[in-house]
């Protein structure tokens, strides 16, 4: 499992999470990528994501800590 934390709307991190998610099939074959988002992350984003093949877990609102580090929390997934 790949996991990657995102928020906001900046096109340069959204682009850089996107290039992530397409790239980890080719370099990582057999691994799923997890893109841990809020409610700031632009529906739209989230659509193209998720047909790429990304696993979308929404999260409420949170520290900046607690955003950096809920990309962690896949680690308590069964089977991960």
């Amino acid at each position: 499992m790949i996991a990657l934390t995102l928020w906001g709307d900046r096109p340069r991190y959204l682009h850089g999470a996107l290039r992530n998610v397409l790239l980890a099939h080719d370099l990582y074959p057999g691994w799923s990528v997890q893109l841990h988002v809020d409610a700031s992350v632009p529906a739209r984003f989230l659509g193209v994501a998720a047909e790429a093949g990304a696993q979308i877990v929404q999260h409420g609102e949170g520290t900046l800590r607690e955003r950096l580090a809920r990309r962690f929390l896949v680690a308590n997934e069964e089977g991960v």
